[in-house]
């Protein structure tokens, strides 16, 4: 469960955390083998693009870690009892990879989700760790518009603070908050948090797992990543984890018999 006061900085300034993973999650998958056999499927060419993203479909394993409690109990209390998961994987950044530039996850914002982040290795500012503008969920700016109409550089990060300031000068200045974790840590995110992922500079990979949940009210579909236009895609595959889904809005499948990990 979620504090009061967890639940508040949670909406103020959509992020909350790092918690901690209970034991058995650890002890599964904090082992060097056990990592080293993610990165060897993950950059091994033994998954498609399909089930590189929707791993929750294939991993029975992965799917018991990103439901496991108290993560799911924490998600409940934020979009209570009735949950999917729409999206679930486990993400290897190779040494010298380049990260991402920032953005908002659209697709997540739009259906009103929440995001996971589980270190599965130290996430530090040397591997490209996330790092976020607190309060950005709440801004009413598109970072795409402002990068084709005024050239806005996505990867610059003082670009992205002058951009906040001038959004929300009430708040002003803004900063970045880097979301250093040890193995074993996550934390959640709004959809619609102003993130980016910094360049991996050490000699190791650095391995995250994502999970995204969001009520069944809401459709799951490939909104595209534009944050200022809604996109018509294809409805993305769901997991019902959590209570009941009376809508029958979405594409719910089975949960996973076999594994890939």
């Amino acid at each position: 469960m979620l504090s009061t006061a967890d639940m508040n900085a949670f909406a103020r300034d959509g992020f909350v955390g790092p918690f901690e993973l209970p034991a058995p999650q650890r002890e599964h998958w904090l082992q060097p083998g056990r990592l080293k056999q993610i990165h060897q499927v993950l950059n091994g060419g033994k998954l498609n693009k399909e089930q590189e993203r929707n791993q929750h479909l294939y991993s029975a394993s992965l799917l018991n870690l990103v439901t496991a409690p108290p993560i799911l109990e924490q998600v409940c209390t934020m979009l209570g009892e009735n949950v999917l998961l729409w999206v679930a994987h486990i993400l290897s950044r190779a040494p010298g990879s380049g990260g991402q530039a920032w953005h908002s996850d659209s697709i997540n914002q739009y259906i009103r989700g929440i995001h996971a982040s589980i270190a599965l290795t130290d996430m530090t500012l040397e591997n490209g760790c996330l790092s976020v503008v607190p309060g950005s969920h709440l801004f009413r700016t598109s970072l795409w518009a402002h990068e084709q109409a005024r050239g806005l550089d996505r990867r610059d990060a003082d670009s992205i603070l002058r951009l906040a300031d001038e959004s929300a000068p009430w708040n002003a200045p803004h900063a970045l908050r880097h979301m250093e974790l040890h193995a074993g840590q996550y934390f959640f995110t709004w959809g619609g948090l102003w993130h980016g992922v910094g360049k991996n500079d050490t000699p190791r990979p650095r391995i995250a797992c994502v999970g995204r949940y969001c009520r069944p009210d809401f459709q799951c579909r490939d909104y595209g990543f534009r944050d200022d236009r809604i996109a018509l895609g294809e409805l993305q595959p769901c997991l019902l984890i959590r209570g009941r889904d009376d809508f029958h809005l979405n594409d719910i499948r089975l949960p996973p018999a076999g594994d890939i990990y």
